[in-house]
């Protein structure tokens, strides 16, 4: 029970990292061009 919890959180931490990460590349991304 625990473990999936663990699992559950490290994957929705994971997937907010990529949003923030794209969110950056898109902010970068339009400044440079």
């Amino acid at each position: 029970m625990f473990v999936a919890g663990a699992a559950t959180l490290s994957v929705s931490r994971d997937a907010s990292t990529l949003a923030t990460v794209r969110g950056l590349d898109g902010r970068l991304g339009g400044v440079a061009s």
